[in-house]
């Protein structure tokens, strides 16, 4: 070799190890940033509340199983690094997903637990904040959807947090999941805490255009507006609440007839309102469990004997057999919890696969499964709908 070269490969072995070096410490997040010191910055949450951040986030307080995707999607790989803290109830609200979770990351299930959120603020809000408190969280989530069950009943408790300058950020899809605009006032002030604008951003323009999509059909869609009568169950035997929880696929895809009925917490649907309202779909939600077995969910292998006989106990009602939904098999039971994030397009997408293949073809629910499996800390996998045979 020259030994003319020799001081210039030198010199570029050594810019180019330096480069690599750069690329090292800049890669922690999707936005490239340095060593500089932190420019403290100001977002507001979905409860209007303005949410400070002055130091880099690297522990996370988890406080409910709907935080937990939401935070998962939010942040991607990595995300359980920077859990310090998960819900309490996570196997008991949903088993095959709370096993899924403790199988594939073992070292959340040894974190502290954050007690059930209603329970805890329904007797004692203090031992909530003062359990978030000893994980010694950087930034806590919270779900709005348990906040609002309280009005005026948690100073105390968001008290503790800021005096303990733990900020905090309160999330909502939930019933507002569909809406427009509701993944970018979710994912982009949590991307911007979390340093992942980017990511932030593919996931809004995902979200976006599949539901302008869906929405774009329907309005396109020749014939009768779809009736629906969506019910969560109390049991098989006795009508349950109808509306309060909110069905934003139905309202989409056709007319929620609990609109003519009142909506709330509706527990006096019977025989008579049944047939009055003339429902193309009978739509049973959050059917999780059938005793000790659960039957929709993620990861839940489908059994088709079981569902249906669960789903007899159900067409036994008092007069239901002579409904024309019945009768023409238009019964589903729908798994409730896709609706506290990105995997609520699946709900959508799946109910319209059901209804109207022209809305959303077989093909088209495929794909939106893989852009979702993409971005979701777990994959679409499960059962989650069943239709009467």
């Amino acid at each position: 070799m020259n030994s003319k070269l020799i001081p210039v490969i030198a010199l570029i072995a050594v810019v180019a190890i330096a480069a690599i070096a750069i690329v090292a410490v800049n890669g922690g997040n999707d936005n490239g940033s340095s060593d500089k010191p932190f420019e403290a910055f100001t977002v507001e949450d979905l409860a209007g509340n303005k949410v400070t951040i002055s130091k880099e986030i690297k522990r996370v307080a988890i406080t409910d199983v709907s935080t937990l995707e939401l935070f998962a999607t939010a942040y991607g790989e990595g995300w359980d690094k920077v859990v310090c803290m998960m819900p309490a109830d996570i196997s008991s609200r949903d088993m095959s997903l709370g096993s899924y979770i403790e199988k594939t990351w073992p070292e959340l299930s040894k974190l502290p637990k954050c007690p059930d959120m209603f329970s805890g603020f329904s007797t004692n809000p203090l031992s909530v904040s003062e359990a978030i408190i000893d994980a010694n969280p950087d930034f806590v989530l919270l779900a709005k959807s348990y906040i609002d069950y309280f009005p005026g009943a948690l100073d105390g408790f968001f008290n503790m947090l800021k005096k303990a300058d733990i900020p905090y950020f309160e999330t909502m899809f939930y019933t507002w999941g569909l809406s427009e605009g509701i993944a970018d006032k979710n994912f982009t002030p949590l991307g911007k805490i979390l340093q992942k604008e980017d990511r932030a951003k593919d996931m809004v323009k995902f979200y976006d255009e599949k539901l302008k999509m869906v929405k774009d059909r329907v309005s396109g869609r020749s014939g009768d507006t779809i009736r629906f009568y969506g019910e969560v169950p109390v049991e098989p035997g006795t009508y349950g609440t109808v509306s309060a929880y909110g069905f934003p696929e139905i309202d989409i895809l056709g007319y929620n007839i609990q609109n003519d009925y009142g909506g709330g917490y509706n527990f006096s649907f019977n025989l008579e309102k049944m047939i009055e309202c003339q429902a193309d779909w009978i739509v049973i939600i959050s059917t999780a469990y059938y005793g000790d077995k659960q039957l929709t969910g993620y990861f839940v292998q489908k059994d088709e004997k079981s569902l249906q006989s669960a789903m007899d106990e159900y067409l036994s009602r008092d007069g239901w057999s002579e409904l024309d939904a019945v009768k023409n098999k238009h019964v589903c039971f729908r798994y409730g919890e896709m609706r506290n994030g990105l995997a609520g397009l699946y709900d959508l997408y799946d109910l319209a696969n059901i209804v109207d293949e022209k809305i959303v073809s077989d093909k088209e629910l495929a794909d939106l499964t893989a852009g979702l499996n993409k971005f979701m800390p777990w994959k679409i996998d499960g059962t989650f709908s069943y239709v009467t045979q």
